[in-house]
């Protein structure tokens, strides 16, 4: 199971945080792009992008995305059919300021400008994009400032079409209870129905308790909010991906019967109807906490699921990968991906319904592939990629895109 450095060192805890959105995306050319938080010279926070050419065995870094006087961080990326690059992140404008920010990479390499999609001097955090089959851009996110209950973190969401307009901002929530910061996670169907998961107060009969809920975005029209749990302990962090024949697959952590500590849970919308909810760890009972679960459909069908836990191996203190598989129904043994004397964390799965191009979903794997955030056994902190084989070398790209990778970035301009 080799695991390969995208950029050592990057001294920042939560580069590839958190998992509702995803930083890892493979174009139809084969190259993969994985996008992070990290510092500049300066010690501030920007967003990096970079690449591999030869499945991930070696990675190039290109210039900054950001160059802010404060943090950036929390970036989510998206590729259309025409291997455009999408990110969207929140970036720090004062002490209590966080607005949300999007760029878009064309596949010639050459930047757009940056696009601020809030303006509210409010706090807005951790926005999770998707593409659709006509290109067009979806994200949603949590905030203060909107609607009626201003004071309150609600979920939001907005369109951008294919031809750059962003479209009127939509209330998701507008209730008088927080919605949980970083919980929002998106993800669209063949029919380009908008599917949004995520976890906040105010719901069903717990109402005091972080619940995950789930709403779907028909032809404009967002439909009835459906509570996928409602229970008297807290639920955190869902993240969301689809089959191929849509129905919908969510991971998230939660508190077990212990209290304040986590397990791994997996829930699944067949038809219409959520089934009975999966609890893939138990180890509340020894106090071990199990975090950050990202899933991914394959091509068969099969769900993956990788988080970070402790409790596992010879190095129980220490956050470490673990890993699940469903074949056919059946979920397989937990799998151990790293026993490090050093945390490693914030696993983000490749997967994404949309696009298609020529017959093939570039980002619908036939396994799975994830970065995240590691250290190395001095407990350097660095992004990192892990395959489960070698591997093999990666065919030709077409000749009228071989070097779009290296094209000259906005700051080489």
């Amino acid at each position: 199971m080799p695991f390969y450095v995208v950029k050592t060192p990057n001294n920042e805890g939560e580069a590839t945080a958190f998992s509702p959105g995803r930083h890892f995306a493979c174009a139809s050319d084969g190259t993969l792009w994985c996008c992070y938080a990290g510092p500049d010279g300066g010690g501030i926070n920007q967003i990096f992008l970079s690449f591999s050419l030869d499945d991930g065995v070696t990675w190039t870094e290109l210039p900054a995305v950001t160059a802010a006087a404060r943090d950036q961080e929390n970036p989510s990326i998206a590729i259309d059919s025409l291997d455009n690059i999408n990110i969207v992140w929140h970036g720090q404008i004062a002490v209590a300021d966080w607005e949300i920010y999007f760029c878009q990479r064309h596949w010639s390499g050459v930047w757009g400008a940056l696009e601020t999609i809030t303006a509210v001097v409010e706090r807005q955090r951790s926005p999770s994009i998707a593409i659709d089959s006509a290109d067009n851009v979806h994200i949603v996110w949590v905030g203060n400032g909107w609607g009626v209950n201003v004071l309150f973190r609600n979920v939001q969401y907005r369109m951008r079409t294919a031809a750059g307009v962003w479209q009127a901002q939509e209330p998701i929530t507008d209730i008088a209870s927080h919605q949980l910061w970083d919980s929002a996670s998106i993800a669209i169907d063949a029919a380009n129905i908008v599917h949004v998961v995520w976890s906040g107060l105010g719901w069903g009969v717990n109402v005091a308790d972080n619940n995950i809920q789930y709403r779907q975005r028909a032809a404009g029209v967002w439909g009835v909010q459906e509570p996928v749990t409602d229970l008297a302990t807290w639920n955190h962090m869902p993240c969301i991906a689809l089959d191929l024949t849509g129905n919908v697959h969510i991971a998230w952590y939660a508190e077990t019967l212990w209290g304040a500590i986590w397990d791994i849970f997996y829930g699944e919308r067949i038809a219409g109807v959520w089934q009975a909810h999966v609890q893939l760890t138990n180890e509340g009972g020894s106090g071990w906490d199990q975090y950050q679960p990202s899933i991914a459909i394959d091509t068969s069908d099969d769900v993956h699921i990788v988080f970070h836990g402790n409790g596992w191996g010879v190095n129980t203190l220490n956050y470490n990968l673990q890993y699940f598989k469903r074949t056919g129904g059946v979920w397989g043994a937990r799998e151990a991906l790293t026993d490090r004397a050093f945390d490693q964390g914030y696993p983000s799965l490749i997967w994404a319904f949309h696009p298609t191009v020529g017959g093939v979903k570039p980002n619908v794997l036939d396994n799975y592939l994830f970065v995240f955030t590691g250290q190395n056994e001095v407990g350097v902190l660095r992004v990192e990629f892990f395959t489960p084989a070698i591997a093999p070398p990666p065919p030709p790209p077409p000749p009228f895109r071989i070097n779009r990778a290296f094209a000259l970035s906005r700051e080489e301009l």
